[in-house]
């Protein structure tokens, strides 16, 4: 018996998460009947619904949070819908692991999805193995990335993530990151003003009260989602150079 999770995603989601994992052999992603299921070669050797189960808790908050930085919308994806194929590629079975239930389906045709891409260019400087290392190998890019799944992306949880970046590669006034935003619209202090400032986002800011001035150039939240997910990419990238992954 072989098994796929069910991905409870949208076919544009569907586009971006196969453009995503194109480069990791180890993953198959399968449109059927407007549904959609990612299988990992690993699934051959598992014998249980457990073990495909406890596969997905271990990896797919890592390709999520991956591909939130690149996809604007990204879902957190979940394992809890396991399905049993047999040896003729019939779906025998579809397991909801927290309501159990059958759903027997008539065979049906496994579809090749051609990934064409939209015109959007994706920067990614080194393969999505090296970044799914990171996440299973590296203790600060585990917390960025549950900060990413778990929590919304707010203010102050955006100023954790520049926290944890902030201290890993240059302390309170890091020139790396200042560098890495040269090219942007905001500067680092714009961001940490205005998450800071009562009087530039309210209720929403790290402080009640703030004696400064309020910035002079204040972001929107989606601007500083914008700013902060460019600054992890660049972090992760300086992260693989650091431990010379792509060697």
């Amino acid at each position: 018996m072989k098994y796929r999770i069910l991905l409870r995603i949208t076919g544009f989601q569907f586009l971006d998460l196969s453009k995503f994992l194109s480069s990791c052999n180890e993953y198959s992603l399968i449109e059927e009947d407007g549904r959609y299921y990612l299988v990992h070669s690993s699934f051959e050797l598992m014998n249980s619904l457990e073990q495909v189960y406890k596969w997905g808790q271990d990896n797919l908050e890592n390709i999520s949070g991956l591909a939130m930085l690149y996809f604007s919308g990204f879902p957190v994806l979940q394992p809890d819908v396991v399905c049993e194929i047999d040896e003729t590629g019939k779906q025998t079975c579809e397991h909801n692991l927290k309501a159990h239930c059958n759903i027997v389906d008539p065979i049906r045709l496994l579809i090749d999805v051609e990934i064409q891409g939209k015109g959007q260019y994706l920067p990614f400087e080194y393969h999505v193995q090296d970044l799914l290392l990171l996440t299973k190998e590296d203790e600060q890019v585990k917390k960025v990335i549950h900060l990413l799944t778990s929590y919304e992306h707010d203010f102050i949880n955006l100023y954790k993530i520049y926290d944890i970046i902030k201290d890993e590669v240059g302390g309170k006034k890091s020139k790396k990151i200042e560098g890495w935003v040269t090219r942007e619209k905001f500067s680092v202090s714009d961001f940490t003003q205005t998450a800071n400032h009562p009087d530039a986002i309210g209720y929403e800011a790290r402080h009640g009260s703030n004696k400064q001035q309020p910035p002079k150039n204040p972001m929107s939240l989606s601007e500083a989602q914008n700013f902060i997910f460019n600054v992890i990419k660049k972090w992760l990238d300086w992260k693989i150079e650091q431990k010379g992954i792509c060697d």
